[in-house]
């Protein structure tokens, strides 16, 4: 089943940078490169290319962009600006530009007193959560292996004998 949903996702990561007119990995809106920003806050890779045109990064644009998804992208959009705002009252910067300690905070702070914020930021980090080990680089960090036929048992198999 993992594999299928695999294919399914990459698939419609394919079709929807293609319906688009943008090509897949290229060069995103300045809304885009937040919410790509904010992803490697939620969900950090193993390295810093991990939501920079990648695998990770298409599938997560794919579930903003198309036909019936303008709802799902002003939602996140609105509440990317929230928060950017929740950090310009508190820390006096943009969410973007504090370090990790400070986000975290502004991030804490923010879905603790604002419900709708907090349930939005749920449905995001699932989305963020799901495009990034789909991809190839989230079954690497988990140490997934593609299931192979094999012959036999492995060698460090033992069978229990319960007759003994």
């Amino acid at each position: 089943m993992r594999r299928r949903s695999f294919i399914q996702a990459a698939v419609t990561a394919a079709a929807a940078t293609t319906l688009t007119g943008r090509p897949a990995f290229g060069a995103e809106s300045e809304f885009e490169s937040r919410l790509l920003a904010f992803a490697a806050v939620v969900v950090p890779g193993p390295d810093s290319a991990t939501w920079r045109g990648s695998e990770a990064a298409a599938a997560l644009l794919a579930k903003i962009e198309g036909p019936g998804k303008r709802d799902v992208r002003e939602r996140y959009r609105a509440a990317l600006e929230k928060l950017d705002r929740a950090a310009n009252s508190r820390e006096g910067e943009s969410f973007f530009t504090l370090g990790g300690e400070q986000q975290a905070s502004v991030l804490k702070a923010l879905s603790s007193s604002d419900k709708d914020f907090d349930n939005e930021f749920g449905a995001m980090r699932e989305d963020m959560m799901r495009a990034f080990f789909t991809s190839a680089a989230g079954m690497k960090f988990t140490g997934y292996r593609v299931a192979t036929q094999f012959v036999g048992y492995p060698e460090y198999f033992q069978s229990a004998e319960i007759w003994e």
